[in-house]
């Protein structure tokens, strides 16, 4: 008797957190039946249901079941990462003569990944406004980063706003100021699968970059400062490419790269294994000279076309519209099955490719690259959109 008493009570608290946690999600829909579902935890977008070409709507995002494995950080799907996304080489940085160290989390504990293990995807962000009854429904969420929060310089005070339209766009909107100088870029980390989440692989996929120019890096993810021309590179996705025909191609040259390493030659691009993509890129005609052309924070006062991903199954089409200077992809190389996602789904490499709006990365290493330092005085604000149709 006592042990079914037991069992009962441990029943009723499990369904009363899961209530409890039900309560803080924020549901954005419009009059077509897209959704998006958003957190606290991360300020993150934990569904994003939108129509295929039969009008049948699915997640096509990767994400976790719960917050507290949001917390726990095992996938950073839908999430903000800062205070600094990306890669900072060497794990530290100087700024106006002092050198701030960072946690070491990436590149065998040389460099430091999204500021370290602990940031603002695993933080809790406030809901501060929201408006679900509109026809085109938002809702504002706000975080504040103390001074030497992962060892960044200055306060902070970070809000994004994300606002779902009549014709499927999700919109997300982020500002910041700070009270001294910092280094500063914030982004989502959207794992898409256009298939569905649980759908499978993305080599399927259809991608297409608006850019003329990426950053090499080394074999640790570290970029080498240089700027470099994407044509005759497998990273020319200036027209519609498949991610796996992408994949063979990169495949190809590294095998010919190793070749030509072991005759004393130069590897042009990279020297990290073909494991998948994992790059960053110039946008809207950006190169070398991009240090001189980016004004402030962005490279244009509104969004422009960047990125567009392709499902010919389901006829989903994503477009990808911002004001960064660049855009990161990642082709889920290191996913291999290891944790339970939404709705108890495995996900395997490459069953996701992280789409992300972005600065140049590592620029508070790299003096050729345009300056992520946010100071007193002025505001960070930078703006994507994500357009889905079907066809």
């Amino acid at each position: 008797m006592a042990q079914m008493l037991t069992y009962i009570l441990l029943v009723l608290l499990a369904a009363l957190a899961g209530a409890a946690e039900d309560s803080r999600v924020v549901v954005l829909k419009n009059s077509r039946g897209a959704e998006a579902h958003m957190l606290p935890t991360g300020a993150c977008i934990a569904k994003l249901l939108v129509p295929d070409r039969s009008g049948e709507l699915a997640d096509v995002l990767l994400g976790l079941e719960n917050e507290d494995q949001l917390r726990s950080g095992l996938l950073k799907s839908g999430c903000i990462v800062g205070r600094v996304g990306g890669i900072i080489s060497g794990a530290q940085f100087e700024l106006d003569g002092k050198t701030y160290k960072l946690e070491a989390n990436t590149d065998k504990g040389r460099s430091t990944l999204h500021s370290g293990n602990v940031g603002f995807h695993r933080m809790e962000w406030v809901v501060e406004e929201a408006d679900l009854e509109g026809p085109e429904p938002w809702v504002r969420l706000s975080y504040t980063s103390g001074d030497g929060e992962q060892g960044f310089p200055g306060g902070l005070y970070l809000q994004v706003t994300y606002k779902l339209t009549a014709n499927n766009e999700l919109v997300h909107d982020i500002r910041a100021t700070a009270d001294a100088p910092t280094p500063l870029n914030p982004f989502s980390v959207p794992y898409f699968n256009l298939g569905g989440h649980s759908s499978g692989d993305v080599l399927d996929h259809h991608l297409t970059i608006n850019a003329d120019y990426f950053m090499p890096t080394d074999a640790g993810a570290n970029p080498t400062g240089k700027v470099a021309a994407v044509a005759g590179t497998p990273l020319d996705f200036r027209a519609p490419l498949a991610i796996g025909e992408g994949l063979e191609k990169q495949a190809g040259v590294d095998a010919s790269a190793a070749r030509r390493r072991l005759s004393g030659a130069l590897q042009l691009a990279t020297d990290a294994p073909a494991a998948g993509f994992r790059e960053t890129f110039a946008l809207f005609g950006l190169g070398p000279d991009a240090k001189q052309a980016v004004q402030g924070f962005t490279a244009s006062e509104q969004p422009q076309l960047a990125a567009t991903l392709y499902h010919p199954a389901s006829g989903r089409k994503l477009e990808i519209l911002t004001n960064t200077p660049a855009f990161a992809i990642y082709t889920g190389n290191s996913l291999k099955g290891k944790f339970a996602g939404k709705g108890g789904a495995v996900y395997g490499k490459h069953a996701g490719v992280a789409l992300q709006t972005v600065m140049f990365p590592d620029a508070v290493n790299q003096p050729n690259f345009p300056s992520t330092i946010l100071r007193p005085g002025q505001q960070f604000h930078t703006q994507t959109v994500w357009r889905f149709s079907a066809a």
